[in-house]
């Protein structure tokens, strides 16, 4: 009698098994099928609801439409010493001004050549917290949507570089992308858009606001400076706690100062 009930029950089971997979089959398409755009539309991952070729209203991209190289600094030996000061002449960019705030008389310019490294800025004996930026001369940066950026850098102890930003109206913020330690130099590459954001204060660079929530996407479309901060003083060379950077690459688009001005604020990135 048992083993009949327990057969009964089995036999049970499988066809509900059998009702729930054919149920799950005839569901949508299959997201390979030719054609299909699921895959190339960001945040989210099922693609949007196409109508007569037009995107949705929300922040949908369009992963194919990957933003440009908009400069790259590889930073150069302006005082041609091994150890100095950095200054604007060890810009090897000549578009792009340098810009010091916090602790702005020590952060150091070190030319390792000829290491492939060449030269790098390094944060070890900033007497107090320091930040660097760079600023495109003759436009702001619109780095909304795709843009990105790429360094390679060091660090050492528990210092951890972040991405920090100067907007058009002058608000600062710094993302909550952070490079650690590693023992060799490190390659990292990371969209704006993923990240969320603190108001930064420049004059003694740490956060500001401390009562202020996260902000998420938010308007990139006019970016002033765009550098950054490990929010700690140094504290010496070789292993000590600080942070290094060879070379830095921002992907977005020129956006002329002349023609920002007449743009209206875009309402999310």
């Amino acid at each position: 009698m048992k083993q009949k009930s327990a057969l009964a029950f089995c036999t049970a089971c499988l066809i509900i098994l059998s009702a729930a997979s054919a149920a799950f089959a005839q569901q949508t398409p299959n997201s390979t099928t030719q054609g299909n755009d699921s895959d190339r539309y960001a945040p989210h991952a099922a693609g949007p609801q196409l109508k007569d070729g037009q995107l949705p209203a929300g922040r949908v991209m369009d992963l194919k439409k990957q933003a440009p190289l908009l400069f790259r600094e590889d930073f150069k030996n302006g005082a041609g010493t091994h150890e100095h000061f950095v200054t604007q002449a060890d810009l090897a960019n000549e578009n792009l001004e340098l810009k010091i705030y916090g602790d702005k008389s020590t952060y150091m310019a070190v030319d390792n050549s000829p290491d492939s490294t060449g030269e790098f800025l390094f944060s070890g004996l900033c007497l107090s917290t320091c930040a660097i930026t760079l600023r495109v001369k003759n436009s702001y940066m619109d780095l909304s949507g795709l843009g990105r950026v790429r360094w390679r850098t060091r660090q050492s102890g528990f210092h951890i570089l972040h991405p920090i930003v100067k907007l058009a109206d002058g608000t600062w913020l710094i993302g909550d992308h952070g490079d650690g330690y590693t023992t060799d130099w490190s390659l990292s590459e990371f969209s704006l858009y993923d990240l969320r954001w603190r108001h930064l204060d420049i004059e003694q660079v740490i956060e500001d606001k401390p009562d202020a929530v996260w902000t998420e996407h938010p308007d990139l479309s006019k970016v002033e400076e765009i550098g950054f901060t490990d929010l700690m003083k140094g504290s010496g060379h070789g292993g000590a706690g600080s942070s290094r950077v060879d070379w830095v690459e921002v992907y977005g688009k020129a956006v002329p100062r002349s023609v920002a001005a007449s743009m209206p604020p875009k309402t999310g990135n």
